[in-house]
């Protein structure tokens, strides 16, 4: 579905929000238990989480307590298989403990209508990408790109090894959920609908839903066909990352389809992407490479 702007009544709103402790005041906008009003500005359209399609609403928020900006988020998931709103679930009540953590998107509140399949939840205002942000100017200075990939390993070192519930996998580092802030040029790593605790990672089925996920070329061979879904899926999604942002074309992509792909990555042929690495930078190559060996640590050296 193409994304469409429309202007809502505070009526609309609210049989959309369809959450019953949550007021919307007299005036246009929304207010909550979470100390936030929106405006009755939003965006609905279909969003491919993975594997997985929902339709998905953005309100403008901003937070009464601190007055940043912030957006209200509505997900509508009947259409997950239950083990991955499970998984959402859990992630959302994981990420709350990570507000102090400047290189992961904040979620400030959440909600989960369970009689509606409907989730509710309130994030930074952040909805640039690095794509969406740099790909109409073509390539990107390299001290940009090495500062970013700090913000990455950093983010990876908390959720591999310094959470409270660590380790904690990501799941689906890709392009997209890679926030870009335009006010200092840093990233945010966003998505939270693979995330979970290692431990727990068998409930959820991530290596077929990786399978089917449109870019699979970001998952490597033993997470696809043995099931080992451990903290080294990071790792080598954040060397993919860097490839499909380097060369504006995800992993694998001259494969031509899927299952070309998957029989790639599982004959361990690299991805033509990887020539145009080395061509850009030595270092950055190797560190690419690095990430890709199946025997990288957790966060990578």
């Amino acid at each position: 579905m193409r994304s469409r702007v429309l202007i809502c009544s505070c009526d609309v709103l609210r049989k959309r929000v369809g959450a019953p402790h949550i007021r919307i005041p007299a005036r246009s906008g929304i207010r909550g238990d979470s100390g936030v009003v929106g405006v009755t500005l939003f965006r609905r359209r279909n969003q491919h989480a993975g594997a997985l399609i929902c339709v998905k609403s953005r309100y403008k928020s901003f937070s009464t307590l601190d007055g940043k900006e912030t957006l209200w988020r509505e997900l509508d998931i009947s259409r997950w298989p239950q083990s991955a709103r499970h998984c959402f679930i859990s992630a959302l009540n994981l990420v709350d403990g990570f507000k102090d953590k400047d290189q992961i998107l904040t979620c400030y509140y959440h909600t989960y209508d369970a009689s509606h399949q409907k989730v509710i939840y309130i994030t930074e205002a952040i909805t640039d990408t690095i794509m969406s942000a740099f790909l109409p100017l073509g390539e990107v200075n390299l001290s940009v790109l090495r500062k970013w990939i700090t913000c990455l390993l950093t983010a990876l070192v908390f959720l591999h090894e310094e959470a409270e519930q660590a380790p904690i996998i990501h799941g689906h580092i890709q392009c997209h959920n890679i926030l870009f802030i335009r006010g200092d040029g840093l990233v945010r790593l966003g998505g939270y609908a693979w995330l979970c605790r290692q431990s727990d990672a068998f409930q959820y089925g991530f290596d077929t839903r990786a399978r089917n996920d449109r870019d699979v070329g970001y998952f490597p061979s033993e997470a696809l066909f043995d099931a080992e879904w451990t903290c080294a899926v990071d790792v080598y999604a954040l060397g993919m990352m860097i490839v499909h942002f380097v060369t504006s074309q995800p992993p694998y992509s001259e494969e031509g389809n899927k299952k070309a792909i998957l029989e790639a990555i599982r004959n361990n042929k690299s991805p033509q992407g990887l020539k145009r690495v080395h061509e850009i930078d030595d270092n950055l190559f190797d560190f690419v490479e690095k990430c890709l060996l199946p025997s990288v640590g957790p966060f990578g050296e």
